[in-house]
């Protein structure tokens, strides 16, 4: 996490930065205000030891309070450090060098080695966005979400996405359903179940048997052995 910090001549300014910082649902814990009040070293200080501001800033904070500025310090989350920069600029800050510059990992060097743009230079997303009701993705790039018309999935396609008839009873002539019970079928009059007792015998051999070796028994061939 990298803290970004501004200060600003009057209590307003810095409230009003606060404030914009709300406006692009910055949590209370991510965003906080020292003033020039007495205590104002000791908060600077307590800040510093928590790594909610960068040690290497005190110098230039601790000067800011004394001349009786507002300091405002925001904690984006990863990837979002520049978004809160624009936010905090865009409330006329005090104008101080003694800050570094934002320097951040790039975020698409593969992209930038070929030459290859990016999908988008939007300068105000954040990832905060995905979570507010109606975002999507498809929106960001440009891109229709599911068509809003109700009968035609297409209007190149005349194909309906729900269909009011019901169900087909027959299809190519053939039923799909059939409350027959004696029939499969009205052209091949095969019985699903048949009421007759399974048949003993099939081609002169019957169905089941108890000898463990009919077709042996049947030529006369003699097991491999035989226990008595």
């Amino acid at each position: 996490m990298q803290s970004v910090v501004r200060q600003y001549e009057t209590e307003d300014k810095a409230r009003e930065a606060l404030a914009r910082l709300t406006e692009y649902e910055y949590a209370a814990d991510e965003m906080f205000m020292i003033g020039p009040s007495g205590d104002a070293d000791s908060a600077l200080r307590e800040a510093i030891a928590h790594e909610r501001i960068p040690g290497g800033y005190y110098k230039t904070c601790a000067a800011a309070l004394e001349k009786g500025n507002y300091l405002v310090v925001a904690l984006p989350p990863f990837g979002s450090a520049e978004h809160a920069t624009t936010i905090l600029e865009s409330c006329d800050p005090v104008n101080v060098d003694a800050y570094p510059e934002l320097s951040t990992a790039n975020p698409s060097p593969l992209s930038d080695f070929l030459g290859i743009p990016t999908l988008s230079h939007h300068p105000t997303f954040n990832i905060r966005q995905t979570t507010r009701e109606g975002w999507s993705f498809s929106r960001m790039i440009g891109m229709g979400m599911l068509s809003k018309r109700r009968e035609s999935y297409s209007p190149i396609i005349p194909m309906p996405l729900l269909s009011a008839n019901k169900s087909k009873t027959s299809s190519f002539g053939l039923p799909l359903l059939t409350k027959r019970r004696e029939s499969y079928s009205p052209i091949i009059p095969m019985p699903l179940l048949s009421s007759r007792k399974s048949k003993d015998s099939s081609f002169g051999f019957p169905t089941l048997s108890s000898n463990p070796a009919p077709l042996s028994n049947l030529f006369y061939i003699p097991l491999l052995s035989k226990r008595d």
